[in-house]
């Protein structure tokens, strides 16, 4: 009876991909270069590639003060326990109101630095590409998108002002 109970964890474990371990701090130390310009934190993704379905600047989503509170980032996946999303979409939210306004997918998903990385020998294909994904599903990522997005919404002559800065 133990030995089927451990055979089926092993099973919903090789079929779903299940992570048993978070590693997140030891990949940064032990596959980027010790004198890495960047963090993956802080590390910018190619902005170029990112998908928009609206018209850029945009007066209806650029115009609201609460912009950055109601664009929404969302991963997809194809299948519910797939480790890799195939893409990263950003909606726009406002009462009953959800339309996708942007989006980028994880094989249009470019890194500059690590590119560069890359080109210099200082990583192996395969630490390139995990780097990548790595990068591209870092809660980070998610942040430099949202703020991405906004900006392009809005019109250039409208300055963001946060909410707490209206009330002084």
């Amino acid at each position: 009876m133990v030995i089927a109970g451990i055979s089926l964890i092993l099973f919903l474990i090789l079929v779903y991909k299940v992570n048993l371990f978070n590693l997140d701090g030891d990949i940064e130390k032990n596959m980027m270069p010790a004198n890495a310009e960047f963090s993956i934190a802080a590390m910018p993704f190619r902005v170029q590639r990112i998908v928009y379905y609206v018209t850029t600047p945009n007066l209806t989503f650029g115009m609201d003060d609460m912009l950055m509170n109601r664009l929404t980032v969302e991963y997809v996946k194809k299948k519910a326990f797939d480790s890799h999303p195939i893409a990263i979409q950003v909606y726009y939210a406002h009462d009953k109101e959800r339309k996708m306004v942007a989006e980028i997918l994880s094989h249009r998903f470019d890194v500059p630095y690590l590119d560069s990385l890359y080109g210099e020998n200082l990583l192996t294909e395969k630490e390139y590409e995990y780097l990548r994904l790595y990068k591209y599903n870092h809660p980070s990522t998610i942040d430099l998108l949202r703020e991405e997005v906004a900006c392009k919404l809005r019109p250039p002559h409208v300055l963001y002002v946060a909410p707490s800065e209206k009330k002084q």
